[in-house]
């Protein structure tokens, strides 16, 4: 089957390199243990470039011949405990017992786990799955293709992003994840590598290759996935539970590092001596609050940290209102008429009727410094005595009029 793609974009050409991308593979330096550019995988899936690679996973760019449209192609591949010949397609597991039990479980569990994505198909800003199949010795996803960069492709790019930029990248990528969370999944490799912006300004949430089952096994999992910086402590532990908590210091780490520039230390460094910087520029433009709430995120202890999803959105984003003054009473002045007019020309009825009445109508001025209440204190007859209270008097002063 020959199919004229290029590798790197998958749009038709007649030759290197490519006049929609400009790659070339003859002077790109590929990854030696990925599979070759141009594998049929499933007799319907053609293999491109390497588009990122995890501690157990490589994903390519490819096409589906079928159905004709672009997608992303995970491979299960496990550091460590797997290697491939350069030009081969299958694959060598190491024969320890942990290797050999990455390949008899880890498959499976790769897989299963995978199926539990169908669980977000409906939410906007997750990346669906579209197929999954074994093949070489190992596990293929199949997902759809996202135009766009990664937050690491553009961050590499620009530096740190002010807070008024990133906030913009941050909350639809945190609310995406309080829905995969009600859904029962965790997705355990957020990072900067896992975010995707949009030509359009949307931020797509990649992988979730690595997404655990709540459900099954109380969050414990038997396929460790971990990330230096990114990853919390618990993900570095065979007795670790995974829970939404995971994904919160995971997320934390990543607005960390998109404001400082700087890779958060290891979660198992941090247990030994915790020396991440609070100070950084980048961190300055964040209230208090949010600097805050961020913190609590990445508590290293999983029981002290924050635990949801929805209690970071709310530490980054809200802001607290101060409520509105209450306005200061207006001051009356009486007329010759007997009318009282208030400040701003408002006419108020007279203040004596002719009947017997007992008020007050209450100014304030200052007296040395102190603040004083005059009140008017009237009668029938139009008789009114002035009361005057000041600070520190004991008694009242009345003058009649």
């Amino acid at each position: 089957m020959e199919l004229n793609k290029c590798f790197g974009c998958m749009e038709e050409i007649q030759g290197y390199p490519c006049p929609h991308c400009g790659f070339d593979p003859r002077s790109v330096k590929g990854i030696e243990y990925a599979l070759p550019m141009g594998t049929i995988l499933a007799g319907k899936y053609l293999v491109g470039r390497v588009l990122g690679q995890g501690g157990f996973g490589i994903t390519y760019v490819g096409w589906d011949i079928a159905l004709e449209r672009k997608v992303a192609i995970k491979e299960y591949y496990p550091s460590g405990q797997v290697s491939r010949n350069p030009g081969s397609r299958g694959l060598t597991w190491y024969t320890s017992v942990q290797s050999q039990q990455a390949k008899q479980n880890g498959t499976q569990i790769f897989l299963k786990e995978a199926r539990k994505m169908s669980k977000v198909d409906d939410i906007p800003n997750v990346v669906r799955v579209r197929d999954l199949f074994q093949e070489n010795e190992t596990a293929y996803i199949v997902m759809d293709f996202v135009e766009g960069e990664t937050l690491k492709a553009r961050l590499e790019k620009t530096g740190p992003l002010p807070w008024e930029q990133a906030k913009g990248i941050f909350l639809p990528a945190i609310q995406a994840m309080e829905q995969v969370h009600q859904a029962g999944l965790v997705h355990r490799d957020i990072s900067p590598d896992n975010l995707m912006l949009t030509p359009d300004g949307k931020v797509k949430i990649l992988d979730l290759g690595a997404a655990k089952d709540l459900s099954v096994n109380n969050g414990a999992s038997s396929m460790q996935v971990a990330k230096g910086g990114f990853s919390p402590f618990e993900q570095y532990t065979q007795r670790g539970s995974s829970g939404p908590w995971t994904d919160v210091y995971a997320m934390a780490a990543t607005v960390y590092y998109t404001l400082t520039g700087k890779l958060p230390p290891v979660a198992t460094d941090r247990v030994v001596e915790d020396t991440i910087s609070w100070e950084e520029p980048g961190l300055k433009a964040l209230s208090a609050q949010a600097l805050e709430a961020l913190q609590k995120a990445m508590v290293i202890s999983a029981k002290n940290r924050m635990q949801s999803m929805e209690e970071l959105e709310k530490g980054l984003y809200s802001t607290a209102v101060e409520p509105a003054p209450t306005p200061a009473p207006q001051p009356v002045q009486e007329t010759q008429t007997g009318t009282s007019t208030r400040a701003g020309g408002q006419t108020g009825p007279p203040a004596d009727t002719g009947t017997r009445t007992s008020g007050s109508i209450g100014t304030k001025t200052k007296s040395g410094g102190k603040v004083r209440e005059k009140a008017l204190d009237c009668r029938g007859g139009g008789h009114c005595r002035r009361a005057v209270r000041g600070a520190g008097m004991g008694k009242r002063q009345q003058t009649r009029r």
